[in-house]
């Protein structure tokens, strides 16, 4: 039988003869021997012979089942035989593959071949159903190499590389060869260990450091960085600078190199006159085991600066101190060449280039000097007054260096040199600049007073006190209030600051000018506008202008719908009788806000065909109070005053029907004179009730105890006689009936 589990199937029908007849004949079948396992999933038909399977079947559990049953009839005889049931598998179950040994992590340089994991598969089915295939993706570094007793080698294919990859994902798929087949995976999650195989490399392929000469020795000059992709030790770098010699002595007497940072420090002061340039290297190397290095050429240029004063070579003194004299001859011209100063500096480019100038001479009319050739000439002819004897300085200097001579009156004159820097002195003829043109500040409303707002910058280039600003506001009002009561502002800094809690609500924007003064002789100054725009907050719950109400609760949420944009009130739903006659809505309306805001109004709503017949009930509700002791205390003392009046009027009538009772015959003369008699149907024309025939009280009266009573005096049209006039015999005058009629049978609503 096939494998099944929970199918109600025919396995066998048992078939057994009797000759006998009647009772004797009847054969009854039941098991003889059955192993109690069977016994859960066979059933046997005690008429019909028929064996059932009424359990699950596994062929991976039980293969055979061997039952006896036993055939008796109805006198006693019986017979048996034995059953043999053999379960066919089917392809029912998956591969099962199993790790038995795991290599994990592996080094990078695994040569191809290396055994990662040992793989078990396993398949409970038989045949074809339990024979297992296994295999990897494809374009994978593996492979599975299959053994006897279906285990799997998983070995390596190639070199690994942990920079490239450093975590592998191998996914094997086990299939066994039923119909349809079925299949399982497994993951194995292999991890690469790093080898050192990947030296440092330098950002730049070689490094040019210009620094300036006459540094300070001990100061960092540059950094060199070197990057490694191992891992670990591997990675970690020390930097060393390779041993050489500059001029036979060490590159280290020049500079040195952080182990660690691979910050470049001089330890000595440069010369461009003496040193214009030199180059080291610097090594990087790892920690790995082995270690492996990388090698950079730096290249250090010395940048000259103007230190040397420039040396005259023509004219020479013969010793310090001593005039050097040059002879003219008196017929000399204008134009004639009288020497040429020649002079050299030390420096280089634009610090070498010379300049010559005619520092001290009592005529500047009569000799001129090349400003570049330092060729002095006669700059006009000579005359008779000239003296015979000129004394001429000549200052050779870049940019501003100058040579000041002074020579007394002795004899011999002595004379001395000296050589100073005359830097240009600042005038304050530069105004202070702001960085905008105009600054625009946006803060919040509800702002903490006191707080920073903005800063104003402005720069000033000039020197000293001449780019010394300070910062002030512009005197102005905002409202007739000054701008001073709003902000505030740093002298030093610019830094603006508020000086009230700004409510968007009652001022929007406002600006006001900012003045920055230097403090130079005279002072020149420059202002900017500063524009505030206070940002609305949701600091206002919505005001509900119409209609206005107070806060209750809606009596059925289904018989009213309002429009959520428009606030429209409509009805939800069609009228029942069950329905109150007047209705309490309560409406919430909500801004948009964060965090929103909200405010409610109640709705007194009463449903009639018309409105003459409600409107004894509109009752307009007064907004409570904040103390509701008050609207108790005016209450109690309406109602008192009513009872007391109405207490009164009751007194007062009984009092008047009394007198009336004892003075009917003069009453009735009294009538019967005023009003004219009429017709039987109408016998008295005359009422003694409180208000005139045509009126009568129409009166609204509420369960709230919160509303207003409210009485409408209207005239009635039409009313009958009968309601209205007393038609007893009271009126005759006769005082001595007894059965007198009752006072007027006015009706009050």
């Amino acid at each position: 039988s096939p494998c099944v589990k929970w199918k109600i199937l025919l396995v066998c029908r048992l078939n057994a003869t009797d000759k006998d007849e009647g009772a004797n004949a009847d054969i009854t079948f039941s098991f003889s021997h059955i192993p109690e396992k069977a016994l859960k999933i066979f059933s046997l038909d005690s008429k019909s012979g028929v064996i059932k399977i009424k359990g699950a079947l596994d062929f991976e559990v039980t293969r055979n089942y061997e039952i006896t049953v036993e055939a008796k009839d109805g006198g006693g005889f019986a017979t048996r035989c034995t059953v043999l049931i053999q379960i066919v598998d089917v392809n029912d179950n998956s591969p099962e593959i199993m790790i038995k040994s795991l290599f994990t992590p592996i080094p990078e340089n695994s040569l191809a071949g290396t055994l990662i994991a040992l793989i078990n598969v396993n398949d409970q089915d038989s045949g074809s159903n339990g024979e297992v295939n296994c295999h990897l993706p494809e374009k994978s570094p593996f492979k599975l190499i299959s053994s006897s007793n279906n285990y799997y080698q998983l070995i390596t294919t190639s070199l690994l590389d942990r920079e490239t990859t450093p975590m592998y994902n191998i996914t094997i798929t086990a299939e066994d060869e039923g119909s349809p087949p079925m299949s399982s995976k497994k993951t194995i999650y292999l991890a690469l260990s790093d080898v050192n195989d990947n030296p440092p490399v330098f950002q730049k392929p070689s490094y040019i450091v210009y620094i300036p000469e006459n540094n300070t020795p001990g100061s960092s000059i540059h950094r060199v960085q070197a990057s490694d992709i191992d891992d670990g030790k591997n990675s970690e770098l020390e930097y060393s600078l390779v041993s050489s010699n500059i001029s036979n002595i060490p590159i280290s007497s020049y500079v040195s190199i952080n182990v660690k940072s691979g910050v470049i420090y001089s330890q000595r002061l440069f010369d461009y006159e003496d040193l214009r340039e030199f180059q080291f290297q610097v090594v990087a190397k790892d920690r790995g085991q082995p270690s492996l290095n990388n090698n950079v050429t730096v290249r250090i240029c010395i940048i000259d600066m103007n230190d040397n004063a420039p040396k005259i070579l023509y004219p020479v003194a013969e010793s310090e101190g001593t005039t050097i004299f040059e002879f003219i001859p008196r017929s000399s011209e204008k134009g004639y060449l009288v020497t040429k100063v020649i002079a050299v500096d030390a420096d280089s480019g634009h610090n070498a280039w010379l300049s010559y100038h005619l520092l001290e001479i009592p005529d500047t009319s009569l000799f001129v000097i090349g400003q570049h050739t330092g060729e002095i000439k006669i700059g006009r002819d000579l005359q008779d007054m000239d003296s015979l004897r000129q004394k001429v300085v000549v200052l050779t200097t870049p940019m501003y260096d100058i040579t000041i001579t002074a020579e007394d009156e002795g004899s011999p004159p002595m004379s001395s040199k000296k050589t100073i820097y005359l830097p240009l002195s600042d005038v304050n003829d530069n105004p202070p600049v702001f960085q905008k043109p105009s600054y625009i500040v946006y803060i919040p409303e509800n702002n903490t007073p006191g707080s920073s707002i903005h800063r104003v910058q402005a720069s000033d280039i000039d020197d000293g006190k001449n780019s010394e600003l300070e910062y002030s506001l512009v005197s102005s009002n905002i409202s007739n209030i000054p701008i001073s009561s709003y902000v505030s502002i740093n002298v030093k800094s610019g830094v603006i600051y508020s000086q009230r809690l700004f409510d968007y609500e009652e001022l929007r924007e406002f600006q006001f000018q900012v003045v920055a003064k230097d403090r130079g002789q005279p002072s020149l100054n420059n202002n900017v506008t500063v524009r505030i725009c206070i940002i609305d907050m949701n600091d206002n719950a919505p005001k509900i202008l119409y209609p206005i109400g107070e806060t209750e609760e809606i009596p059925d949420t289904s018989l009213f719908v309002i429009g959520q944009h428009t606030g429209e009130i409509k009805i939800g739903r069609d009228l029942q009788d069950m329905d109150s006659l007047r209705q309490k809505v309560v409406v919430l309306v909500k801004d948009n806000g964060v965090p929103s805001l909200s405010a409610t109004v109640t709705l007194n709503l009463v449903m009639a065909e018309n409105f003459q017949q409600v409107l004894p009930e509109i009752v307009i509700q007064p907004k409570e109070s904040s103390s509701s002791s008050k609207v108790t205390f005016f209450l109690v003392v309406s109602i008192a005053v009513i009872s007391f009046l109405f207490i009164v009027t009751v007194i007062v009538t009984v009092i008047n029907k009394c007198r009336k009772t004892n003075s009917q015959t003069a009453l009735g003369a009294f009538n019967r004179s005023w009003y004219p008699q009429l017709s039987l149907n109408y016998p008295s024309q005359f009422s003694d009730g409180s208000l005139p025939l045509p009126y009568s009280y129409d009166v609204c009266v509420t369960l709230d105890s919160k509303q207003n009573e409210i009485a409408y005096l209207k005239p009635i049209q039409n009313v009958p006689t009968e309601n209205l006039i007393d038609t007893s015999d009271s009126a005759t005058g006769d005082s001595t009936q007894d059965n007198s009629a009752p006072d007027s049978l006015n009706k009050v609503k």
